[in-house]
């Protein structure tokens, strides 16, 4: 979005909402498989529901959240610092 790709693009901005629709549900999942203790089932349902992946699609995600507690939490949070860090970088450029 930062670049204009999706300006005159609506399929294209939808692909990319899609997305962050598919990260934030990560993030819910990844979540509260550990602390609600939520089972594989209502998991997968939680998924299935919210972005239309498929069930085989959801079966790996929620596999590797099982196994690999916090890890969406840790992407979005990369991704955070990334934009931040971009941000600072055209900071720095304007100003020069």
């Amino acid at each position: 979005m930062q670049l204009g790709f999706h300006e005159n693009d609506p399929f294209g901005n939808l692909g990319r909402l899609q997305a962050e629709m598919l990260r934030a549900v990560r993030l819910v999942v990844d979540s509260v498989i550990h602390y609600k203790k939520w089972t594989r089932e209502e998991a997968t349902e939680f998924m299935i529901y919210n972005t239309g992946v498929t069930t085989g699609e959801v079966d790996t995600e929620i596999e590797r959240y099982i196994v690999m507690t916090g890890q969406a939490c840790a992407y979005k949070i990369d991704m955070m610092k990334i934009l931040e860090l971009r941000e600072k970088a055209s900071l720095v450029i304007s100003l020069n």
